[in-house]
């Protein structure tokens, strides 16, 4: 019984982010078919596939739109019920100063990473095997840039690092040790992607953004290292592909600006964590000192 129990509370956010994502698709779909279906006519079958397609145009349309309503009133949910689980804590982080040192290791392993992986991907034409994730991608680059930003590379990480490294990994966390809700976290996380690349993508991405929370000692950390990370690939979808030895140098060169974040973030001493006399009212993962 505990263990279901446990397990729901774990995965509640995925199961809100849907139910969310359904009341907000049945909402759109409803109120766009009555304000373009004509009640004159008589319905047929040939009414209906019009209804239909207008539909499926107007969602391949407005994809990324619609994610950003659904990432905003998550957001807002993710947000209370994090902020409620973690003032249950019985430690506060104190961070060493200079305070940004690790940001700047977070941002660097962030665009390294980033930058390495999509070249190598295109260079071995990944996405030819993958034309589920073609079909995606192709819609969310069409939609103005400036949406691109705002919901892409802002919006959706923010809202997905609450879910998924502010509530599913600290939950995890206290149910059992670090490295298994590391692991399960970003298999979770992965499968949230949907298609096989992003599914296999975003378990490793996971696992770099969890290091860099726990080494960073700062939910901030995580949050940049996705926000940069999907900016990162917004900027790489506006440039030209590269020739083959381009491929190659900018893969090494990246690849080594991303280990070097990661191995500044390992040696780095950049937060102490202090313990309070107030008992644990809930259930909530320590970071490491």
């Amino acid at each position: 019984m505990n263990s279901m129990k446990n397990a729901l509370r774990v995965i509640s956010p995925i199961i809100i982010y849907l139910c969310v994502e359904q009341v907000v698709g049945f909402l759109i779909n409803f109120f766009y078919t009555m304000s373009i279906y004509d009640s004159s006519k008589e319905w047929s079958q040939e009414v209906e596939n019009e209804l239909y397609e207008a539909l499926y145009d107007m969602l391949s349309k407005n994809m990324i739109l619609i994610t950003g309503v659904i990432s905003a009133i998550c957001l807002l949910i993710f947000y209370i019920m994090m902020n409620r689980e973690w003032r249950k804590r019985t430690y506060y982080i104190e961070e060493t100063k200079p305070i940004y040192i690790k940001y700047l290791y977070v941002a660097a392993a962030s665009v390294g990473l980033t930058v390495a992986a999509n070249l190598a991907i295109n260079a071995f034409e990944v996405f030819s095997y993958a034309g589920d994730y073609t079909q995606i991608a192709d819609v969310l680059y069409s939609e103005p840039l400036y949406l691109q930003i705002l919901i892409i590379g802002i919006l959706a990480p923010v809202c997905e690092e609450l879910m998924f490294r502010g509530l599913i990994y600290e939950r995890l966390s206290s149910l059992s040790n670090p490295r298994s809700a590391m692991i399960v976290t970003s298999i979770l996380f992965g499968v949230f992607h949907g298609t096989v690349i992003q599914i296999i993508y975003a378990f490793f991405f996971s696992l770099f953004m969890i290091y860099a929370y726990r080494r960073a000692g700062s939910f901030l950390a995580p949050v940049m290292f996705h926000i940069i990370s999907n900016l990162t690939c917004i900027g790489l979808s506006q440039i030209d592909p590269l020739s083959s030895m381009g491929y190659s140098v900018g893969i090494v060169l990246f690849a080594m600006i991303g280990l070097y974040g990661l191995y500044m973030l390992k040696n780095g001493h950049f937060f102490t964590v202090v313990h309070t006399n107030r008992q644990m009212d809930g259930n909530l993962g320590e970071m490491p000192d």
